[in-house]
């Protein structure tokens, strides 16, 4: 594998870190396919599973460029990961603090981060992934949902649908339109069996402790939410949505799940 990164140095998201692998060997014709992971923890994730898919794939080439961002405060993703609400949906949360600067992120990939591997590496316009775990897939959501982006695949790993009372899902109700002509993007929500539950490791704890994560969860319905926001999808035609819910899998294990279907 290769490896790369680079230093944002203008503009609102100044001195982000942006990190990207590839196989080592010649690219396709075409040129890579590109994965855009979004944060850091999983874009290395996503980089194992890429190594797996190379090991046993006849043409490791088809695997790709993996591109993932390196938070670089901690307060980061709340911040650049989730939209501005909008008003006119009659939404009852405020805007968090600190939160709804999608937009600029948006406007550093496409201006900054994109151009950039273009310069460096050729890449397959007709297979361009955008994954995200949690915070991130409220983003990828967003990218889906305006179409300006111009990836043909999403992966929304865990989405935090319970974000600002559940507006995600009104997100998904009422922006955006239904594509036409070609180009019909595959969409793949996936959720951990046990994110709105107990998991094998907090039969562990004591029953408070116990209790206390199971109401946190039952709270955020990230299991119905994310079918919810799957039946939406499809509802509204806005491209061939797959959902699973992964068997076994907490918030924290759930990805890995989704990251295989970069390479497949």
């Amino acid at each position: 594998m290769n490896h790369a990164r680079f230093t944002v140095e203008s503009g609102r998201l100044a001195g982000l870190t942006v990190h990207w692998a590839w196989p080592d060997c010649a690219p396709p014709a075409s040129g890579w396919p590109l994965s855009v992971v979004l944060d850091e923890k999983q874009y290395w994730l996503a980089v194992g599973a890429q190594r797996q898919a190379n090991a046993s794939s006849i043409d490791p080439a088809a695997t790709g460029v993996v591109v993932g961002l390196g938070e670089h405060t901690p307060t980061w993703r709340q911040r650049f990961y989730t939209p501005l609400l909008d008003t006119r949906w009659q939404t009852t949360a405020p805007q968090p603090v600190g939160t709804g600067m999608a937009a600029q992120l948006q406007q550093c990939l496409s201006d900054i981060v994109l151009p950039r591997l273009h310069q460096s590496v050729p890449l397959d316009k007709q297979r361009f992934t955008l994954a995200g775990h949690s915070l991130a897939a409220l983003f990828v959501l967003q990218a889906l949902l305006q179409g300006n982006f111009g990836f043909n695949r999403y992966l929304l790993s865990s989405p935090s649908v319970w974000w600002a009372n559940f507006y995600p899902l009104e997100l998904a109700r009422y922006e955006g339109c239904p594509p036409s002509g070609l180009g019909r993007p595959d969409i793949y929500i996936s959720v951990g069996e046990h994110e709105q539950g107990l998991t094998p490791a907090d039969l562990l704890l004591s029953a408070a402790h116990q209790q206390q994560n199971r109401q946190r969860r039952e709270q955020r319905r990230m299991v119905a939410g994310a079918k919810e926001l799957a039946a939406i999808l499809q509802r509204r035609n806005l491209g061939e949505v797959h959902f699973t819910v992964v068997p076994d899998a907490d918030h924290g294990s759930a990805s890995a799940f989704a990251w295989q279907r970069l390479f497949v």
